[in-house]
This record gives C-alpha cells, structure tokens and sequence, in this order.
C-alpha cells in the first residue's frame, strides 16, 4: 500500500522570505536562537489544531501578565515550531486573532477571547515561559503541550490575602505621595481592606463587576466622609486618601501589558 504524500514544503525563495520575516519578530526576545523546522504546507485540520494551541497559549500568557509583545513572539514561535511560519498575530485588550496564509489556500483564521479580568500570577507566567520554550525549541509535542497547560492553568493561584496584603500599604504610600504628611497615610489600609472585603463579598454573589466596583466605591466614600465629620480628616486629607484607593481600582495590570 503506497505511503500518502507528506506536506510539501514551500518554494526556496518563500522559504527564506518567511524566515527572514520571522527572525525579525524574535528579535530579541527567547525564541530567536531556536532553530524551527522548515516552512511546510499544513493541512487545514492540523492548521486549525496548532493555531488553537498558540491561541491558548497567549490567553495563558496575557491572564498570567505577559505584554503583548511577549504573547505575539509566544505565539509566532509555537506556531513556528510546527511547520507554521505565514502566522500573523493581532492581540488587543479582549481577543487574540490569529491568521495563517499558505499557498494555494484559503486563509485560516481564529480568535480567542482573553478576558477582561485585572489578576496577574507571575509564578504562573514563569512556569508558562519555560513551557513555550520547550514548545518552541521541539522538547514537547501539541498533545504534551496542552496537558502542561492544563496543569499549569489549574495550578493554584495566590489567596485572596495575600494580594490584600500587598495592596493595602501601597494605598498608604499614595495617599502619603498625595497628601505629603503622616497621618492621612495611617489609616488608608484599614479602609482598603473593608472596601476589599465588601467587594469579594458582593462577587460572591455573581453580581456585575460594574455595580460590585460602585459598591466599592460607595464604601470608600462613605467612611472617608464620615472620617472628615469625626474631625479625624481634614478636606484635603480626604481627598489624598481617596485617590490612594482609586487608583489601586483602575486596571493597571492589564494597561501595562498592553503598553
């Protein structure tokens, strides 16, 4: 019985032109001394596999707090390592799309949705680098490499504590950036985590963030007011302490991939 025909590999000159194209966006980044396999023709199914595990990849990435720089060159070089080289990436704030043109076909494209939550993991996002280098580099197949991921996904995450318990002295330092003396910045923890402790309370519930983070706010203000009508805070202390809350409720994290 005659073997079935193995994908064709792509023109010489399409050959150099793609991996040239590729080594500039590894430039500088973990993948550019790897050594990929030659650009092949894959099939549509195979295609659509491998675009859907670099596609998992990068939402891992993004979600664990890598910039969208790292995700792209992440995703390249998965795709890469299989025979995948005309890939090109588009990473925003909620979707990865991801499109593969090779001769004589139509274009393949995906999207996977990212998410919009504000939780980074940086233990995650190392325990991710070392598995796309491994990926990249030819050390893991598809298969090996999403059961890593599915192990790596459902590692557990930090307790709700300790990310309180970072947030809570760095809203004393604003409000003390802000207001420039001492004691407007002693009582700022306190309040962080009340208005942490009332926020985790309603999420429990499934409400909405939009009316979750309302109700944040709402307490804060609440209890800076009533600190300001004890005569404990002056106006211009309120404000400083208030600002130092808020801005640690902005999605900081995710604006700093993105950039």
């Amino acid at each position: 019985m005659p073997r079935p025909p193995h994908p064709a590999p792509h023109p010489a000159g399409e050959h150099d032109a793609t991996s040239t194209a590729l080594a500039k966006l590894l430039r500088g980044t973990p993948y550019e001394r790897i050594t990929f396999p030659a650009a092949r023709v894959v099939p549509r199914t195979e295609a659509q596999s491998i675009l859907a595990l670099a596609a998992r990849v990068g939402r891992a990435l993004f979600r664990a707090g890598a910039e969208t720089q790292h995700i792209e060159a992440a995703v390249l070089a998965v795709a890469a390592a299989q025979g995948m080289r005309e890939v090109t990436a588009d990473i925003n704030a909620r979707i990865i799309t991801l499109q593969y043109t090779s001769p004589g076909h139509d274009p393949l494209a995906l999207m996977e949705v990212i998410g919009s939550e504000d939780t980074r993991n940086l233990r995650h996002l190392a325990q991710l680098d070392l598995l796309v280098l491994d990926l990249a580099a030819g050390h893991h197949t598809p298969g090996q490499a999403r059961q890593a991921l599915d192990r790596a996904e459902n590692s557990p995450a930090p307790s709700w504590w300790q990310s309180q318990a970072g947030g809570a002295p760095l809203s004393s330092m604003l409000c003390l950036l802000a207001a420039g003396t001492l004691r407007p910045a002693l009582i700022p923890p306190a309040l962080f985590l009340v208005a942490a402790a009332v926020e985790r309370a309603l999420t429990a519930t499934r409400l909405a963030g939009f009316f979750v983070t309302a109700a944040r706010v709402a307490v804060l203000v609440a209890l800076v007011t009533a600190l300001v009508g004890l005569g404990i805070y002056s106006h211009p202390e309120a404000a400083s302490t208030l600002a130092g809350n808020l801005i640690l409720m902005l999605p900081l994290f995710t604006i700093v991939s993105l950039t």
